[in-house]
């Protein structure tokens, strides 16, 4: 029982890894386009 526990912590985990990484991506092109169009 405390097995099945870990693995669903272990998949929150890396699916709010996996959502950090494509924020950070999207808030990083984001950036650099606002840049773009300033200079």
């Amino acid at each position: 029982m405390p097995q099945i526990k870990l693995r669903l912590v272990r998949s929150s985990i890396e699916t709010n890894m996996l959502k950090f990484m494509e924020w950070n991506a999207y808030s990083g092109s984001d950036r650099l386009s606002n840049e773009e169009l300033m200079g």
